[in-house]
């Protein structure tokens, strides 16, 4: 896959992006390190983390680890359209359609960058920048990854009446490799629970924050919200898939029919892995989400 540039912007045409088919690889948790692969993706180092760049499907992320442990294993991670049943479209899904990428660009360390597929580039900051269209939705989504973790930020605006039947705003294909979770409402009240692989959502709340735990690896990964999401349907959930992912979804209100104009609130949120003793993983957990809440309110 190759980019172009015009003066210092670097882009991707659409027509990169057509006909192209997802492509999963690797087992779970810490079995195996982050690799790219050529014609398909390029890896960012930024200890201890490491992200791979999926370049066939819109430039998402397809994999992530956090001091080799390969918390994202796999997966089309990006957002997703369904404006009717069976009709996705997002990522790697064309079901109903395919997203169009209007425009991508990279920066690493502050400099715009040309990234080539099987290449692995080291830095302390990288910046994806996307303008996709997703049907009759214009969507900007910025992925930024540093030494902190990792930031999405993520707003679209309706060029028409969109009809729908759910938005995925953010996704994950976090690693079977996790066997418990944690949430914090919006009221404060925590709850938790099992993975147990029965295919079955938990969690299915608004919340502040959420967190998953690898009992073997004794490591975790914290999903922040600096603002609270409004969810519908299963709303902040992890999907317990035996054997494929716990999957973590955010689905956000929308009306059935996204009136044209409509543009949504800038959405945010932060994913920062931890490292635990099984013991004390949920007070960890909580101190880790307390640290961006007082970093999201001026403090140090």
């Amino acid at each position: 896959m190759k980019l172009f540039q015009l003066g210092n912007r670097v882009f991707v045409s659409s027509t990169l992006c057509l006909a192209m088919t997802v492509s999963s690889r690797g087992g779970e948790g810490a079995e195996q390190d982050i690799v790219p692969v050529p014609g398909e993706s390029f890896v960012i180092t930024c200890p201890p983390y490491k992200m791979e760049i999926n370049t066939v499907d819109k430039f998402c992320m397809r994999s992530v680890s956090y001091e080799g442990w390969k918390c994202l294993p796999r997966g089309s991670n990006a957002m997703v359209l369904v404006y009717a049943p069976g009709k996705f479209v997002g990522g790697a899904h064309r079901e109903g359609g395919e997203e169009i990428v209007e425009k991508a660009e990279f920066l690493l360390d502050g400099k715009t960058m040309i990234p080539e597929t099987g290449k692995t580039y080291a830095a302390k900051n990288f910046i994806r920048k996307k303008t996709a269209v997703l049907d009759k939705l214009k969507v900007e989504s910025v992925v930024e990854l540093s030494t902190e973790g990792i930031v999405e930020r993520r707003q679209f605006v309706a060029l028409e009446e969109q009809p729908t039947s759910l938005i995925y705003l953010f996704m994950y294909c976090w690693t079977t490799s996790t066997k418990h979770w944690l949430g914090c409402l919006t009221n404060g009240e925590k709850i938790s629970g099992d993975f147990i692989d029965d295919n079955k959502f938990k969690l299915e709340n608004d919340v502040k924050w959420a967190a998953e735990y690898d009992p073997a690896a004794n490591k975790g990964i914290l999903i922040f919200h600096p603002a609270v999401i409004p969810g519908k349907g299963h709303k902040s959930t992890f999907w317990d898939v035996a054997g494929i992912y716990h999957k973590y979804y955010l689905q956000i209100d929308t009306p059935a029919l996204i009136p044209k104009g409509y543009k949504s609130p800038l959405a945010m949120i932060v994913i920062k892995g931890f490292s635990a003793a099984q013991g004390n993983w949920r007070s960890q957990a909580e101190m880790s989400a307390e640290e961006l809440a007082i970093k999201q309110r001026g403090g140090k």
